[in-house]
């Protein structure tokens, strides 16, 4: 997304960019399971290396079951779902926080435009607390996303 910014910068510098709920929701999602990834490939490592922990291949499993309950819509988690967030809360797992990240996007993404806008730097600071690398590199981290864009 920010190669389309760029361009528009450098075209039309006094353009108005335009984001739609799907695709920051979407990017969002696709940065939660690049986490997810590197969490299962963590946790894979671990086990490879010397005497894991006992309960290794549940974490591992717990991970790699994660991927549909951290994508779902919240209302629309199932119970085994809402089971499997209750244990990545319970674990502490960077998962959780960047399931609490994307949400919280979804979230602003429904109030009003002005609204949202106001309420981005508040997330934005929320991104650079977690020390999650994913979100950091946000297509709302960049410039464009702020005074000069709308979402739609």
């Amino acid at each position: 997304m920010a190669w389309i910014h760029d361009s528009v910068r450098e075209s039309c510098p006094d353009a108005i960019v335009c984001l739609d709920a799907f695709h920051v929701v979407r990017w969002a999602n696709d940065a939660l399971d690049k986490i997810r990834r590197e969490v299962w490939n963590d946790t894979r490592k671990h086990h490879k290396r010397g005497r894991p922990p006992t309960d290794i291949k549940a974490r591992a499993t717990r991970v790699t079951h994660s991927r549909w309950a951290l994508v779902t819509n919240p209302a629309r988690l199932t119970d085994k779902q809402a089971l499997t967030l209750a244990e990545l809360e319970k674990a502490g797992s960077p998962l959780w926080k960047a399931y609490l990240l994307k949400e919280l996007l979804r979230t602003l993404l429904k109030l009003p435009a002005d609204e949202t806008i106001e309420r981005l730097d508040t997330w934005l600071d929320r991104v650079d607390e977690s020390g999650l690398d994913e979100f950091a590199r946000a297509p709302p981290r960049s410039a464009t996303w702020g005074r000069n864009s709308r979402r739609y």
